[in-house]
């Protein structure tokens, strides 16, 4: 005990000492700087047209979805699921990257925020920078180039069994909770 002060005064310092570490703790937002990251530049602006549902969308902007992406109402309404997603936009055929683009989505919003880096092979990913994300998310390069091979174990777990630097390195290749689990836009919590 501090001989200057009595033990109902300490308590108090004690108490407050913890108020003031909780309530520092709940204004730190994990950055992915508090982890180490740096950031991905394409990570920073979403293309909210994307996450429009179907039925939100104007009629020509369905028309494109489908003519030049292949998009159906369900494909769309659900990211993830239409094949031409699997692709980098430098893959994509010209009326196809058209299309994208006029939802916004130029290579590298494309490649991020559509493909979340799923075609690049790992030695693209460390050029970029991007191989940081991977690791923390439990990728090696032998199972992230090889589809044969077991995937990382968080490939097997919801947005919120992820550790909050799992989360900080998975939205920095562009996925947020509802587009990790898979969710349908028509069941977006909020958008994004």
């Amino acid at each position: 005990l501090d001989v200057e002060t009595g033990p109902e005064e300490q308590e108090v310092v004690t108490e407050e000492a913890i108020a003031t570490t909780s309530e520092a703790a709940e204004s730190t937002e994990q950055t992915p700087e508090s982890f180490g990251f740096t950031i991905n530049p394409a990570s920073l602006a979403l293309p909210e047209r994307r996450y429009l549902a179907w039925s939100e969308l104007k009629e020509t902007e369905r028309q494109v979805a489908e003519i030049s992406l292949g998009y159906s109402e369900d494909t769309w309404n659900k990211p993830g699921s239409n094949h031409k997603e699997g692709s980098r936009f430098d893959d994509l055929e010209e009326d196809e990257k058209g299309g994208a683009i006029m939802f916004g989505l130029n290579e590298e919003k494309w490649d991020c925020h559509i493909n979340h880096y799923l075609a690049y092979w790992w030695e693209d990913m460390e050029e970029l920078g991007f191989d940081q994300y991977l690791i923390a998310l439990g990728w090696q390069q032998d199972n992230w180039d090889d589809e044969d091979l077991p995937p990382a174990e968080t490939e097997d777990l919801y947005w919120e069994k992820l550790t909050p630097k799992q989360q900080a390195a998975a939205r920095q290749l562009c996925w947020f909770e509802e587009v990790w689990d898979g969710a349908s836009i028509l069941d977006f919590e909020t958008k994004p």
